[in-house]
């Protein structure tokens, strides 16, 4: 239950993240520094699984992680999907990550998921595993990406019409802020970008943002159209 969208820019990009989550699940912990392999990465935390749901690293890649929740469930003593986020942000390119996920002996043991990676020379890769299979779609004019454990082909509809009507006329940075705030007529809806229903919400927003010189990381805690970002962490660009 998320949405991401990214957006290219000279020398970099710009992306942002919605992770909608089960009001019964544990609160997330705030972005923070961390380090993978030698490498040094920025991620918020989720405090019941450990793992993360993202990461960027001084390499300027972003490793993003959305869940399939009507694939089969995780085989019994499977790590967490969010690990495999966390072992991952040591890497130092898409292509790295990319071939270590392939290269994972466990990967048919976790549940359904889609993985996002894209670092600075770019395009973006869409990793989408299912029942140990595995397939690599690659490209910017994927964006944006969003799953639902209620109705995911509906929750892609609806935020994709969204995303024609607020950022594809006009891609920028502003029309991507405009695309995760979007709701429904009435307000958040089940489907809306920024989400709310009964047993879920859109619970934080990240923003990354990758330069030639420079790694940021802002991580708003709470429903997007109520909650600030704060000042960004930033990692210089090695």
């Amino acid at each position: 239950m998320c949405t991401l969208s990214w957006l290219p820019l000279e020398g970099g990009y710009e992306l942002l993240f919605s992770r909608d989550e089960r009001h019964d699940r544990a609160p997330e912990l705030p972005a923070a520094v961390h380090d993978g392999e030698g490498t040094t990465y920025l991620a918020p935390t989720d405090s019941q699984a450990g793992g993360h749901w993202l990461a960027v690293n001084h390499h300027g890649l972003t490793v993003a992680l959305l869940n399939d929740d009507l694939a089969r469930p995780p085989a019994p003593g499977a790590p967490s999907r969010g690990q495999l986020v966390r072992c991952l942000a040591g890497s130092s390119s898409a292509a790295q990550a990319l071939g270590r996920l392939q290269e994972d002996p466990d990967l048919e043991r976790y549940a359904g998921f889609t993985l996002f990676l894209r670092d600075a020379s770019g395009p973006a890769r869409v990793v989408t595993v299912s029942h140990g299979e595995l397939s690599v779609a690659e490209g910017d004019g994927l964006a944006p990406l969003s799953s639902s454990s209620l109705d995911p082909e509906r929750a892609r509809a609806v935020r994709g019409a969204s995303w024609e009507r607020l950022v594809a006329p006009a891609p920028s940075v502003e029309a991507l802020h405009r695309f995760h705030l979007a709701a429904g007529p009435e307000g958040p809806d089940a489907f809306s970008p920024c989400m709310d229903r009964e047993d879920a919400a859109t619970r934080s927003l990240c923003r990354v943002q990758v330069s030639g010189d420079a790694v940021r990381l802002a991580h708003a805690i709470g429903r997007p159209d109520r909650a600030r970002l704060p000042e960004p962490l930033v990692l210089a660009r090695t």
